[in-house]
């Protein structure tokens, strides 16, 4: 009976020093983070999700920058759409059909300038793994690349308010005092809209 107990409180130790994992061997440092299959934009946030592999660490590293800076432009200009529209919506404009045309040439003309400019101030904040996934002799690595949104404010904001200066805004009825009121109702309106 004494050999039992002393058996049975092996067992609670070895189980509660292992964590109950099971006997799987695995470890939170094995689990892949949560921004590998969440990306996109937060609260304060966009984040982007590269993969990459290569002959050699670096160049994995490298492939998995570029591709997660390439989501982080996705991203940008599907905001900068969202924006354009809440823009023109506040704004006014001369009529609806008009309303729908502007906002889409304007979208077209600010996007991949507001892009370029904004995806140059992303940063890759890790890596995972953290010593890459060997497979052959490939190594593979995320790369969790990040944007600051409010960044993203400022720069449209920037862009819209030199265009408004230089009437470069087609089919906007308000005047240029009005205008900036509606850029930033239209930038406060975005910030708070859900993710």
């Amino acid at each position: 009976m004494k050999q039992n107990f002393q058996l049975f409180v092996f067992s609670i130790v070895m189980f509660a020093m292992t964590g109950c994992a099971g006997g799987s061997g695995s470890t939170d440092k094995n689990k892949a983070p949560e921004w590998i299959s969440k990306a996109g934009l937060y609260d304060d946030i966009i984040i982007g999700v590269g993969i990459g592999e290569g002959l050699s660490e670096q160049k994995a590293k490298s492939q998995a920058d570029l591709n997660g800076r390439k989501r982080i432009a996705e991203t940008i200009q599907t905001q900068i759409k969202s924006l354009t529209t809440n823009f023109m919506e506040e704004a006014g404009t001369i009529d609806e059909k008009s309303k729908t045309a502007a906002a889409q040439e304007y979208f077209q003309e600010i996007t991949q300038s507001i892009t370029d400019v904004l995806v140059k101030g992303a940063a890759v904040e890790e890596y995972w793994p953290p010593y890459g996934e060997k497979t052959d002799n490939l190594i593979k690595f995320y790369a969790k690349v990040v944007f600051k949104k409010e960044a993203l404010a400022d720069e449209f904001k920037k862009k819209v308010q030199s265009d408004i200066a230089e009437k470069r805004i087609k089919a906007v009825k308000a005047s240029a005092e009005d205008a900036l009121k509606a850029l930033d109702k239209a930038i406060g309106k975005w910030e708070q809209s859900p993710n």
